[in-house]
């Protein structure tokens, strides 16, 4: 049975390329796994830094040792790019440690999704959904929860879902950060409460450049019958406006969140264009 996780033609284990027919899906599903979702633009890792260092910091949160320098995952991630001879899209890396206690790493292709042009007009739709990470700092494989909520986007014809803690706090989306907008100001859910999304690094980053107000602290369902408008970040989303939260509208024309999305592409540019 083909991998419906892996796709291209071959995959990288530890520091071996091996044809993808080989992939199987229990390598980085059974025991636990670290991962990190970089995006590949003209053949560069964008912001691949903040993803070594999140990487990281999961190892560190997780008490997993492993050798892996910055130098060394460029390296193993060119040689995917090469390999496949793909230069967009998005690969995964993964540090799994199996049930026999073996610490493996891949490095592979998936599939992506990249928001249309009106899904950036119009914005998405989202649910509050109750469920929450454990270890909410550490990029960590949930196979079940991300199976459940994948299955409940389906269904519902939704974007994505917002998760909804025991506090009835909302921390995250399920493969995002939110932002909500308040008059002139920006609010999120506090840091310690969600995994640090590398696009959101950069939000807050042009947030303090723009003398726009960031305000982290706990976002309670209540709160959103206030709240202007609303925005998702993530590696393959950029920065999203949010159409509805349930049954609750939000504005998309918000001219802060324009200004913010505008000040992020330029980011982004200006990093790919370093590299070059």
């Amino acid at each position: 049975m083909s991998s419906k996780e892996c796709i291209n033609d071959v995959f990288i284990k530890n520091d071996q390329i091996i044809e993808v027919i080989n992939f199987k899906d229990e390598f980085v599903f059974s025991g636990f796994s670290i991962y990190e979702v970089i995006r590949i633009i003209d053949g560069i890792p964008l912001f691949l830094e903040d993803h070594y260092e999140r990487l990281i910091n999961s190892l560190n949160l997780n008490n997993i040792e492993i050798s892996i320098s910055l130098n060394n995952l460029k390296q193993l991630i060119n040689n995917l790019i090469n390999a496949n001879n793909k230069f967009i899209g998005n690969c995964k890396l993964v540090i799994n440690i199996n049930v026999k206690n073996e610490k493996n790493l891949f490095l592979y292709f998936i599939k992506h999704y990249y928001p249309t042009e009106n899904e950036y007009i119009n914005g998405v739709r989202t649910h509050l959904y109750k469920a929450q990470r454990e270890n909410p700092n550490s990029k960590s494989i949930f196979f079940d929860l991300r199976n459940k909520i994948n299955e409940y986007i389906s269904n519902n014809r939704i974007f994505e879902v917002l998760l909804v803690n025991s506090d009835n706090y909302i921390t995250e989306g399920s493969r995002s950060n939110v932002f909500f907008i308040k008059e002139d100001k920006v609010l999120t859910p506090p840091i310690t409460q969600i995994l640090p999304g590398v696009t959101r690094k950069y939000i807050n980053k042009i947030c303090k450049e723009n003398k726009v107000d960031l305000i982290e602290r706990n976002i309670e369902i209540n709160d959103l019958q206030f709240f202007t408008s609303a925005f998702l970040t993530g590696t393959s989303i950029n920065v999203l406006p949010i159409n509805s939260i349930d049954s609750i509208k939000m504005n998309t024309s918000n001219e802060l969140i324009k200004k913010i999305s505008e000040a992020y592409i330029k980011k982004v540019n200006k990093y790919l264009s370093e590299k070059h």
